[in-house]
């Protein structure tokens, strides 16, 4: 167990929230004012992980860990997170996300679900740690990261995925609208293209999470992706086909996205709980690529005022 480790909280740089070494949850948390905000500011960090990668600190073997040492890592993480009176709820985005089996991501994610219900369960070194408490008298929530391919009902994953999230009523499933090329990192897609697959991820999401009873939201790129991008620096960056009217800025693939949302019928599904919005971020560098904006723009933030 002590090769499985939870970095968490993560302290913010000075590009993010402007101040270096402040815990970014609580500086999100203090920053964002309710009033703006309509309400309540509920807090919820991405964790991240890459299980295909081999470095130092990657998650090799996640999917191999037998049952009991994946639910006590899962005991981990949610000991750290319940802890935090900041924390709504977690977006895990651990790649690729794959409970075809019910390998070690399968366990623990429903442990998380367990954990986030109700109780951490104590051990020899720790006391128990409530999810439920004042602030959060339903628990926590969580997410989980993956393309509406994976709700297939013909597919492996969907029974799983089901249980994972509905069991206790407190996950979901973010499914994103971008990186839907299908060429390598700096290859971008047109706009017509994009929208055309957008529209068909969002329809088959819309049509299998209510079939099968499963929340979701849907992701959209209001900054730069490894596909969908207003610039791209390096050798590999391969600009999009098309005449100059489909030439892509980051607005126009946002407001494709947002189109194909509401071509989709996916808004009247009951299951849907709304848009998740691709990001403020560092940056993106890929295979040594970078893609721009790291940021939604000013004219992203327009649009996204007055049609998310």
């Amino acid at each position: 167990m002590d090769d499985l480790i939870s970095v968490y909280p993560l302290s913010s740089d000075r590009k993010l929230i402007g101040g270096s070494a402040a815990n970014t949850v609580q500086a999100y948390a203090r920053e964002v004012d309710p009033a703006a905000a309509g309400g309540r500011v509920l807090v919820v960090p991405v964790i991240d992980g890459v299980v295909s990668a081999d470095y130092e600190g990657s998650m090799k073997g996640f999917n191999e860990l037998p049952p009991e040492m994946a639910k006590a890592f899962a005991d981990k993480v949610a000991r750290k997170v319940c802890a935090d009176p900041h924390v709504a709820g977690v977006q895990f985005d651990i790649e690729p996300f794959n409970v075809s089996r019910k390998n070690g991501q399968y366990h623990f994610y429903k442990r998380i679900a367990q954990n986030f219900a109700g109780t951490v369960p104590a051990t020899m070194q720790h006391s128990p740690v409530e999810c439920k408490d004042r602030n959060y008298p339903q628990g926590r929530f969580f997410s989980v990261f993956t393309s509406s391919n994976q709700l297939n009902p013909a597919g492996p994953a969907l029974e799983n995925i089901r249980e994972i999230v509905t069991k206790f009523n407190n996950g979901y499933v973010i499914a994103p609208l971008y990186d839907l090329g299908s060429g390598g990192p700096g290859e971008a897609l047109a706009v017509t293209e994009y929208q055309r697959r957008a529209t068909r991820h969002a329809k088959q999401m819309a049509k299998w999470a209510a079939g099968s009873d499963i929340p979701f939201q849907l992701g959209v790129p209001a900054a730069a992706t490894v596909h969908e991008h207003a610039y791209c620096r390096g050798g590999a960056c391969r600009k999009a086909p098309g005449s100059a009217n489909d030439m892509p800025t980051q607005d126009s693939y946002l407001e494709a996205a947002l189109t194909a949302i509401d071509k989709s019928g996916a808004r009247e599904v009951e299951q849907f709980r709304g848009v998740s919005v691709w990001a403020w971020t560092r940056g993106v560098t890929v295979h040594g690529l970078q893609f721009e904006p790291q940021i939604p723009p000013w004219n992203v933030l327009e649009l996204l005022s007055t049609k998310l």
